[in-house]
């Protein structure tokens, strides 16, 4: 932000968005704890940003991955792609500060489907569902990313971060709003 970037782009490889937390890091009990801590900071700051960050997703995209992805302004997502949280499978018991943001962002039949059924959902239907934004052709999620970000370039600083943290001031507190 203070090198006047526009935007920030976050991927991970060309054929896996990211596998999640380490399995191997996770049962340690209090452990547990501090990276559910390092997950929830790592989402906050993403939306805390004054300038947007766009995810830019080819293949999958699991766990606590679909989190810091949902925590973007926008989820460029390739065909092929997939979106699962397998945490009850393994075992787990999810955040519940994330299933919270989760659900007020999906709506609770999606994050059903996610975290208590371990559903794979595809890029196709992550799109239709919100969980991506753009679905794009396998191999270009990163340059459509990038172009989406050049396409600030031409906007009013001041504006989009007014705008950015409106939009987040209203997610977060959609029900009152509705009231």
């Amino acid at each position: 932000e203070s090198d006047g970037a526009v935007a920030i782009v976050l991927t991970g490889g060309t054929n896996i968005f990211s596998a999640g937390v380490d399995l191997s890091e996770l049962g340690r009990g209090v452990q547990d704890v501090a990276v559910d801590d390092e997950i929830m900071e790592t989402a906050e700051t993403i939306r805390r940003l004054r300038i947007p960050v766009i995810a830019a997703i080819e293949g999958p995209c699991f766990g606590a991955a679909v989190e810091i992805a949902m925590a973007c302004d926008l989820r460029v997502t390739a065909k092929g792609a997939y979106f699962s949280i397998p945490a009850t499978r393994l075992g787990l018991l999810y955040r519940p500060g994330a299933v919270a943001k989760l659900v007020s962002t999906l709506g609770a039949s999606t994050v059903t489907r996610l975290l208590i059924f371990n559903e794979r959902i595809s890029a196709e239907e992550a799109l239709a569902l919100g969980i991506a934004t753009h679905l794009v052709e396998p191999g270009v999620a990163l340059e459509t990313a990038f172009a989406l970000a050049g396409e600030l370039s031409s906007s009013t600083a001041d504006a989009v971060s007014a705008t950015k943290q409106l939009i987040n001031e209203l997610s977060d507190h959609q029900e009152n709003y509705l009231h």
